[in-house]
């Protein structure tokens, strides 16, 4: 899915690799943007 959207605006060997980069990285892109937003984290303890 992400490579095909990224072969509208890239060449279609580039978008495969960046696709496939993008997709691994996802996860850790969205902890650190969770973190940005909730710096305690999603479940902060109560005490």
């Amino acid at each position: 899915m992400l490579p095909d959207l990224l072969r509208l605006f890239l060449p279609a060997a580039t978008a495969d690799g960046a696709g496939a980069s993008l997709a691994s990285m996802s996860v850790y892109i969205l902890m650190a943007a969770i973190l940005v937003w909730r710096p305690r984290g999603l479940f902060p303890t109560q005490g």
